[in-house]
Formats: C-alpha cells, structure tokens, sequence
C-alpha cells in the first residue's frame, strides 16, 4: 500500500510543464470558457499549466522581461507565446505599442532563442498567432462602447 502511494506521489511530483506567455489575450485565457482553462483541463494529469501573460505587452517588451520571468521557473517541457495584438497597432494610432514588423520579427526570434536555452524543446515551442480583426466589426463595437 505504501510503495503505491509513494508511486502515486511521484508521478504527480513529475507531471510536464507547459507555460502560456503573451499578452492580455494570454492573461485573461484562464477566465470560464478561455483558451487557457481549456488547454488546463485537456492537459490535467499529465501537465501544470501555467499562465504567464501580461496586458498591454509587445514582443519588445516580453523580449526584455523573459530573463527575470524564467529565472523564477522551473523547468518546462512546452511553451506557448501568443503576441503581436499590441504590436501590429498602428504607429498613427498608438506609437507605444506599435512594433515595426522586421523589429516584431527579430522579437519573436529572441524569444524563442530564449526559451530554448532555458531547455525548452524545440517541438515545445509552439508560437500562435493573435486572432485576425474585422475592422468593420470592431468599429462596430467601438461606436456602441
């Protein structure tokens, strides 16, 4: 009985590690019914899940905070980096967040770089694009808001 506790034990003790990072897309995935919650519960048992998005955040930004972020992280098996919302604004609209697209390129490569030697697996780098935008839509909705 005990030695199948002990198993029991340590194979939740060694279950993966799968980080989420990006921006508020990734911060709110947890909310009831978010991508995020989702993923958790497909992936329960076998992998924590782990939410590390940042409203507001760009690649550029990720990019410089990404150090102090895995320096407090145990090791992972996967990683997802879900960015460029506030990237691709527009730099007449919004120049803070606007991110030139050779600049968002070069980002996302660092980023990568930089989960591969923190050991994440290649295969366990997975980039997901932001979801597209229907301008009419959106302004749309701007106008009700």
């Amino acid at each position: 009985m005990i030695n199948d506790l002990q198993l029991g034990l340590e194979k939740m003790a060694a279950y993966g590690r799968l980080m989420l990072l990006g921006d508020s897309i990734t911060q709110c995935s947890f909310s009831v019914g978010g991508w995020g919650s989702k993923v958790a519960d497909h992936f329960q048992r076998r992998l924590d899940v782990f939410n590390r998005g940042y409203s507001g955040y760009t690649t550029a930004l990720i990019k410089c905070a990404l150090p102090q972020i895995l320096s407090f992280t145990a090791p992972l098996d996967a990683a997802t980096v879900m960015l460029g919302s506030n990237d691709s604004a527009l730099k007449e609209v919004n120049p803070e967040q606007h991110v030139p697209l050779e600049a968002f390129e070069s980002n996302l490569r660092g980023i990568c770089e930089l989960l591969l030697n923190h050991g994440v697996p290649r295969e366990g780098v997975l980039l997901v694009s932001p979801p597209p935008l229907c301008e009419r839509v959106r302004a749309e909705v701007w106008r009700v808001v």
